[in-house]
């Protein structure tokens, strides 16, 4: 029984140490390819911002979001955008969240729709009050019918991704 205790006491040692170590490594990639971008050298910026959010950072996923939407250091690429944009809305990121409200908006990549963005814009308004001009301008140029099939999506995502 004291086996299996310590084994079991230094597996969650070493799960949390990697969990921990996992993080910090994300945010040091981040950093560097903060500082790398912010010098102009896009390949680094591209190279470290991407290892970040290949490791589930969602700052970094958002960040290079960006850098597809507007092709800063990459070939402009609307799809990997969203891509992006969506790995870090599941991750809770409201920037993300507020870029996918923009993406289908403005159909960017993606053919207008009014109700995904509205879905995207309310999901993002309840990280922050700010953004919910953004909602109000959608529901403006929304049916009646169309603003409830999207009040129901955002009611459906939010009951399934946000944290227990």
């Amino acid at each position: 029984m004291c086996g299996r205790y310590r084994y079991s006491l230094v597996l969650a040692v070493l799960v949390a140490s990697f969990l921990v170590s996992s993080s910090y490594f994300a945010r040091a990639d981040l950093d560097l390819g903060i500082e790398a971008y912010d010098g102009g050298d896009y390949a680094t910026a591209l190279r470290e911002i991407r290892m970040a959010a290949n490791k589930g950072n969602p700052l970094a996923q958002t960040m290079l979001a960006g850098l597809y939407l507007v092709g800063d250091g990459v070939h402009q690429n609307y799809f990997q955008a969203r891509n992006w944009y969506e790995k870090a809305a599941l991750n809770g990121d409201g920037n993300a969240q507020l870029n996918l409200g923009f993406i289908y908006r403005d159909g960017l990549g993606v053919k207008p729709d009014v109700i995904r963005a509205y879905k995207w814009f309310a999901i993002a308004s309840a990280q922050n009050k700010h953004h919910q001009t953004y909602l109000s301008e959608i529901e403006k140029r929304m049916s009646q019918s169309d603003v409830v099939r999207a009040r129901n999506r955002v009611d459906l995502w939010l009951r399934h991704n946000q944290p227990e």
